[in-house]
């Protein structure tokens, strides 16, 4: 495990990757994941229990998110951007974990009301034990948004054509370590094998609210909003 902690580590020793920098200068109409996951959950009609964000990075989703419930939980397995996560915005409702997502989350059945993970799953081993793992920690008719990038965003399938595999700007190894790969469709699938109904399916990006109406193909990133359905 320490190995993948240290890719990990080293991966983000840098902050961030920004994305090319031809994007850049787009960012002012740029929604990102975590604009578009803010909107959705402040928009829930029921907010106050408990919020858990897995691969929070340096925490500033959970930042965000706090002041709309009672206790918010940021983990990752980086210890070093958990580090950073504790120094900015740590405090008694507000927590930072370490954990390492192909084992058992070190929480109890049924307790957290929303769960994000973001840009996270496809760097695990076993997809579906992380999403019944999170089915198990949820309430019952709790809310867990799952983001991933997407193969079936269009310059992804041209690229696919052409034999070029799926890539990350400024990432290093096989990948920059993704392990898995997914559409809208295996998004979907994905939730109903493991005990959620799909909500919507949406994603992030530069004009995103256009791009949203056919997020299968005109986002670089597939978002599902679940709903927890079966007790595990």
């Amino acid at each position: 495990m320490s190995s993948k902690k240290n890719f990990y580590e080293e991966q983000y020793s840098k902050g961030e990757t920004k994305g090319p920098r031809w994007y850049q200068p787009l960012t002012p109409w740029v929604k990102t994941r975590e604009d578009v996951a803010f909107d959705i959950i402040t928009e829930l009609p029921y907010l106050g229990g408990n919020y858990l964000d897995l691969g929070c990075g340096e925490g500033d989703l959970v930042n965000r998110l706090a002041p709309f419930f009672k206790r918010s939980v940021g983990t990752d397995i980086a210890e070093n951007r958990l580090a950073i996560a504790n120094k900015k915005y740590g405090t008694k409702n507000v927590t930072f974990e370490f954990t390492d997502l192909d084992k058992k989350l070190p929480y109890r059945t049924n307790s957290f009301d929303v769960i994000t993970c973001l840009g996270v799953i496809e760097y695990t081993f076993d997809p579906y034990f992380v999403m019944r793992e999170i089915n198990r920690v949820l309430k019952p008719g709790g809310i867990l948004i799952l983001e991933v990038p997407n193969l079936g965003y269009l310059p992804e399938r041209l690229k696919l054509l052409f034999g070029i595999l799926p890539s990350w700007p400024d990432a290093s190894g096989w990948q920059g370590g993704r392990l898995h790969n997914f559409t809208s469709g295996s998004l979907r699938r994905l939730g109903d094998e493991t005990g959620f109904t799909t909500v919507t399916l949406t994603g992030a990006g530069f004009m995103q609210p256009l791009r949203a109406y056919w997020p299968s193909l005109l986002c670089g990133d597939a978002m599902s909003v679940y709903k927890k359905t079966l007790k595990r």
